[in-house]
């Protein structure tokens, strides 16, 4: 999570559409933050780089995606709309062939501009 210490990395994240996979909860426990408030993911989407929210290791971790949804929102401040771009990128960015993305996107984006 080291890498907003580098304004050129960040513009090449952005520039590039590199996605970050962003897990609030494991990078607490892993101590890569001191705590989720001191994460730098909000400060990312605010610069443009595309995050997504995993849970990295439900089981370890003891997390859901809705709760690193809800961690998001409350302890970083992000908005419902700031996480409705953040799911959209998930589908954006996933492993798929795009015209599985595209079909996934169709289905899913009525429901994600709901929360925005």
């Amino acid at each position: 999570m080291r890498s907003g210490e580098d304004p050129d990395l960040v513009r090449a994240l952005v520039d590039r559409a590199v996605p970050l996979e962003v897990c609030l909860t494991s990078n607490m426990h892993t101590r890569t933050v001191p705590a989720v408030k001191d994460h730098p993911a909000a400060a990312y989407f605010a610069a443009g780089v595309p995050i997504t929210h995993n849970t990295d290791s439900r089981l370890m971790d003891r997390t859901t995606l809705t709760d690193e949804f809800w961690l998001a929102h409350t302890a970083l401040g992000l908005d419902a709309a700031a996480l409705a771009g953040i799911a959209r990128a998930g589908f954006e960015h996933a492993f798929l062939p795009e015209d599985v993305k595209r079909a996934l996107l169709a289905e899913v984006s009525p429901a994600i501009e709901a929360l925005a």
